[in-house]
C-alpha cells in the first residue's frame, strides 16, 4: 500500500495489480515485500528469459555467416541508380543546417517596436527632412532678380555659373591642345625612321647585289 492506493499481489499466479511483474518479468517492490513476509527468495521469481541457461540455449545452434557481396545471387530487378546531382543557382552554402527550435545568433538588435524620433526637434511626428525647425541651407553669394509684374524673385548662384563656365572653357582648350599635339606627333613619327629600319633596308640591298654578282659570274664561266 502506497498512501491511499492499494496493490494486490498473488504469488501463486505471478500477479500484481501494478502490472510491472507481468510486463518486465522482474518482481516489483510490492512482490518483494510479500515474499519477504512469507520468507521466500525473490531471485527465484525472475522470469526464465533472464537466466544464463536460456541465453546459452538460444546461441547453442550454428549461426550461418553472412556471405560476401560477390557471393550474392544476381537479381532480375532493375538497377536503381543514384539521382543526378543538379547544380543549383547561386553560391553553395557552407554553414551547417541548424536544428529546429535552435536559437539563432543575433548580432544586431531589431528596431521593431522602437519609436523613431527626429534628430533635430526629437519629435515622433516628423523626421530630419520634414522637420519645421530645420535650418535653411547656406550657399555662396546669391543674387536676386525680380520679374517685375508678378513680383516673383529668382535666385541663382553667380559664382557657381562662372566656375562651371571656366571649367568648360578649360576642358575645351585642353582638348584642342591635345588634338594639336597629337597631330604634330603623328606627323613627326611618320617622317622619322628608326636605325633598325635603315639597317634592315641596307642589308636587303647588299644581299640583292651579291646574288646578282654570283649569277653574272656563273653565266660568264
Amino acid at each position: 500500500m502506497e498512501g491511499r492506493i492499494k496493490f494486490i499481489v498473488h504469488l501463486e499466479r505471478g500477479y500484481c495489480s501494478c502490472r510491472s511483474w507481468q510486463l518486465k518479468g522482474i518482481p516489483c517492490a510490492h512482490v518483494i515485500t510479500a515474499m519477504q513476509f512469507r520468507m521466500i527468495d525473490a531471485s527465484e521469481s525472475i522470469a526464465l528469459w533472464y537466466r544464463k541457461e536460456t541465453y546459452l540455449r538460444a546461441y547453442s545452434n550454428f549461426i550461418q555467416p553472412v556471405p560476401n557481396i560477390i557471393m550474392w545471387p544476381a537479381t532480375s530487378n532493375p538497377k536503381i541508380d543514384p539521382l543526378t546531382v543538379r547544380k543549383m543557382h547561386g553560391r553553395p552554402k557552407k554553414n551547417r543546417r541548424k536544428e529546429e527550435g535552435k536559437i539563432k545568433r543575433v548580432e544586431k538588435l531589431s528596431k521593431r517596436g522602437i519609436a523613431m524620433t527626429c534628430s533635430i526637434c526629437k519629435s515622433i511626428k516628423n523626421n530630419k527632412r520634414s522637420c519645421p525647425s530645420r535650418p535653411e541651407a547656406t550657399s555662396a553669394t546669391r543674387t536676386t532678380a525680380s520679374t517685375g509684374n508678378t513680383g516673383v524673385t529668382i535666385e541663382y548662384n553667380a559664382t557657381q555659373q562662372s566656375s562651371t563656365g571656366s571649367t568648360r572653357k578649360r576642358s575645351v582648350d585642353n582638348q584642342q591642345e591635345s588634338t594639336s599635339k597629337g597631330g604634330e606627333s603623328r606627323a613627326s613619327r611618320s617622317k622619322y625612321k628608326s636605325p633598325r629600319v635603315v639597317w634592315g633596308m641596307v642589308y636587303l640591298y647588299l644581299r640583292l647585289v651579291i646574288v646578282v654578282l654570283i649569277k653574272v659570274c656563273n653565266a660568264a664561266n
